[in-house]
Formats: C-alpha cells, sequence, structure tokens
C-alpha cells in the first residue's frame, strides 16, 4: 500500500532505519482491532508475508519490520493479548512489488455466542474512540492518521519529485508543494504521515471481558475504508438514521490535506477516520461504563451521537468543523 511508499521515500531521505518498524505495527494493528470489533479476544495465532524489491530493500530493512512486529507482540502479552507468531514468507519479487509490501493474517476462534454481531437500532449511543491521544500502554505520540486515505494524503501533500526516488519511478506522481522532511508543529510531515495505527486491544479485551457489557454493544466499526461513513455497509437498507453531530474537530494532519488539497469535508469525512478510528454503538445504560473503561487506560471515549428511526433509506448524518450537517445515504452501497 502507500504506507510503505512514504515509508521508503522518508527512510531514503532521513536513513531512519527505525520508522520500517511502523509499518510492521500497523499490518498487525489493523488486523487484530478488526477482530477485536467481531469479538475475538485470543489467543491468536499470525501469519506475515513480506514482498519486496531486494534492489532498493536490503535485508537490514527486513530485520527491522520482522523486530518490529516481535516488539508488538511482547508488549500485547503484558495486557493479557496472547499472539503466537507462526513465521510466514519473505519473497524476493521485485518485478511485481516496488519497493516493498507487509501483510499480515490473524487466525482465532471463539464460541458463537460470544461474537458480536452488528445489530445497530434506533436508541443506541454512538462513543467514538480517539486515536491520537497517548494511552497508559502506547505513550508515544500519534498524529492520529492510521491507515486509510494515504494515497490521497500524498497525492495532495507531496511534491512529484518523489516519482524520480529508485524503485518509485511507476508511482502516479503527486501534486502537492511539500517534502517529507517538512515541520510543522515541531514533527516532521514523514511522522504526521508514518503514524503507525495505535491499537484499541487492551482497552477492548477488558471491556468485553464482561458478559454483560458485551451483550448490550449493538457494533463496534473500524472505521478504515470509508472512514466515518464505514458503518453504512452494516446498516439495514431502511429505517436507520445514524447521527453523528457530536465528533470533536479533526487533528492537525487532515485538516492539512484539507486545506492543500481544497477538498470539501464531506470527502474528507467519507476517506478518513478524522482521529476517531473505532465507534461503539451500545445502550445507553452502558454508556459510562465503557467510557471510564477507556479512561482507564488514558484512551479518550466520547458520545458523539445517537440513532434514531428514519422513514426511507438509511443514513449517516455528520456535523463537520464548519457546522454544516453531511448526509450520506445507504444507497451508497447497495452494490
Amino acid at each position: 500500500g502507500t504506507k510503505p511508499i512514504l515509508t521508503y521515500w522518508y527512510w531514503i531521505e532521513t536513513d531512519r532505519e527505525d520508522i520500517w518498524r511502523w509499518i510492521a505495527e500497523d499490518a498487525l494493528v489493523m488486523n487484530l482491532d478488526d477482530m477485536f470489533c467481531a469479538g475475538f479476544t485470543g489467543p491468536f495465532m499470525l501469519s506475515v508475508l513480506i514482498n519486496r524489491n531486494k534492489h532498493v530493500i536490503p535485508g537490514k530493512i527486513l530485520e527491522y519490520i520482522t523486530e518490529g512486529t516481535l516488539d508488538l507482540i511482547d508488549k500485547l502479552r503484558e495486557h493479557g493479548i496472547h499472539i503466537l507468531h507462526c513465521g510466514g514468507e519473505t519473497a524476493d519479487v521485485g518485478d511485481l512489488v516496488s519497493p516493498v509490501d507487509v501483510g499480515a493474517a490473524l487466525y482465532s476462534s471463539a464460541d458463537k455466542n460470544e461474537l458480536i454481531n452488528i445489530n445497530i437500532k434506533p436508541g443506541d449511543v454512538i462513543l467514538a474512540v480517539s486515536n491520537n491521544q497517548p494511552t497508559s500502554y502506547d505513550k508515544r505520540w500519534n498524529s492520529g492518521i492510521g491507515t486509510n486515505g494515504l494515497t490521497l494524503a500524498r497525492n495532495v501533500l507531496l511534491r512529484k519529485e518523489y516519482v524520480n526516488f529508485k524503485g518509485t519511478e511507476r508511482v502516479t506522481p503527486p501534486q502537492g508543494k511539500y517534502w517529507l522532511t517538512d515541520h510543522f508543529n515541531g514533527k516532521t510531515l514523514g511522522e504526521y504521515l508514518l503514524s503507525p495505527a495505535r491499537t484499541y486491544a487492551p482497552f477492548l479485551v477488558e471491556l468485553l471481558r464482561d458478559p454483560v457489557i458485551r451483550s448490550k454493544i449493538a457494533g463496534i466499526i473500524h472505521c478504515t475504508g470509508g472512514g466515518q461513513t464505514k458503518v453504512l455497509k452494516f446498516l439495514p437498507s431502511e429505517g436507520i438514521s445514524v447521527q453523528k453531530l457530536d465528533l470533536p474537530d479533526p487533528p492537525f494532519v487532515f485538516k492539512l490535506i484539507q486545506e492543500e488539497g481544497n477538498l470539501d469535508w464531506k470527502e474528507m469525512y467519507s476517506v478518513f477516520n478524522m482521529g476517531w478510528r473505532l465507534e461503539i454503538y451500545a445502550r445507553p445504560d452502558v454508556a459510562e461504563h465503557i467510557i471510564t473503561t477507556g479512561n482507564s487506560f488514558n484512551v479518550n471515549v466520547h458520545i458523539i451521537g445517537e440513532v434514531k428511526a428514519k422513514k426511507g433509506i438509511s443514513e449517516v448524518l455528520i456535523k463537520s468543523p464548519d457546522g454544516n450537517i453531511m448526509s450520506f445515504g445507504r444507497d451508497v452501497y447497495s452494490g
């Protein structure tokens, strides 16, 4: 995907080899958090596939990717999340991939009664979970970008000269004006765009441990592809209005993308997570418990709206930073 390309460019510019650990974290976290959204809490089995162009990615970089994966597994074990690394494959396929592609696959099993089947209905409250705030288990600064929308971000922010870097000549030239080493608020643009997705697993494993709370959760949505509109994929075709009218302002990186790309907020919210990569739909009487559990991990959980009944096609309503209410229809995903 785009993140390995951005990592490669940033590495060439800065010679920072440690940043390769970050895409290893991304590959694992995105799979892990997807599984937690479905109710799986482990143990997990992990397989990693690394495809590389050996003419531009030396073996040392593969060591950093592997070490990044193992380090995250060790950290998660401290919080009761057990992942067995079963190996995988490293393939030299320079004529197919450039510069490198990192993929992870997780396997787990659970009792069918423990799974979270999405059943969002009128009366549910919507709780958003921040992904840029330092937590008790990951105190690092994070821009909140996650892993989705990076192709759009790259195209509107970065200079076209990047395609002259060896190994990425076939990449579509960006149209922006910045280098990854340009600074904003004391951080480089590379650090903003490459911030690894922070896992919610320690918070979720604690939350889902209580069967009563679990039974009152109507759905956990990982706001990746589709950004803040992803929940539309899981709504019935008619009768539901998901009203996110109290989303906090997005972190700086999203404002920069919006301004430089001259993008309207409707496109931004349908592509990016906007700083809130996870949302929980639950009955109102457990909302305070979910917030308190988040606080115990220094995870910011915020009630952003509610679900109401609606005549006709199901929808998501989102209040943008400029105060306008944007409407997204369920028919977008009718195919």
